[in-house]
């Protein structure tokens, strides 16, 4: 029998508030598997994340992280399209954030690691990057609707370093992925339009 195609490997990044999980969720019923943001999943089980995520928190994102790949490399060798929401640039980004304001210590050695494994090609390369932006003023807005305050990331500082440096991964370190970016105050469907034509072959 002939191999399985390799499935398509998109990731969604972006500001909390940016609408990924929402994309995510329209994408999944669309038949793309879904890799949830692993901050979220850590901070239901009562790991400080946002605001209150400290050394202890960011070492946990970068470790589960790590350990999903073999999933992901598993989905994407039989074929499956899958969409992660937030990948190892978001969880530097966070940790620079934190170690900036002196909330946490973990950056140095997250960054350490993420660069030995990205050289190294230990960690799959998405096939795309989908930036989705949002004012900062706009992040924090939406954010405020949210029924838990203990996931929300509503300092502006803090946010401000996300963004600078998340564009800094995209531009330093994974140059040679594709980074797409989308206004995310677009209609979500529209939205989703353009994601599934920057998926197609080109």
């Amino acid at each position: 029998m002939p191999a399985e195609k390799r499935g398509f490997f998109l990731v969604l990044e972006g500001l909390p508030g940016s609408g990924k999980t929402t994309i995510c969720r329209m994408l999944e019923n669309l038949g793309w598997k879904i890799f949830p943001e692993v901050a979220t999943v850590l901070g239901a089980s009562g790991i400080p994340i946002g605001d209150r995520g400290d050394t202890s928190s960011d070492y946990l994102i970068f470790i589960e992280e790590t350990r999903r790949l073999k999933e992901i490399e598993k989905s994407l060798v039989e074929g499956q399209n899958i969409v992660v929401d937030s990948y190892f640039p978001t969880d530097l980004s966070f940790a620079y954030a934190r170690y900036i304001r002196k909330q946490s210590s973990a950056y140095p050695t997250c960054l350490s690691l993420y660069i030995n494994a990205w050289t190294t090609e230990a960690i799959p390369k998405p096939d795309l990057y989908v930036y989705l932006y949002t004012p900062i003023e706009t992040a924090v807005e939406r954010q405020k609707y949210r029924n838990k305050e203990d996931f929300t990331t509503l300092n502006l500082d803090l946010l401000k370093n996300v963004d600078a440096h998340l564009r800094f991964v995209h531009e330093i370190f994974e140059k040679d992925v594709r980074v797409l970016r989308i206004d995310a105050t677009k209609k979500s469907a529209e939205i989703v339009d353009g994601i599934l034509k920057a998926t197609k072959p080109r």
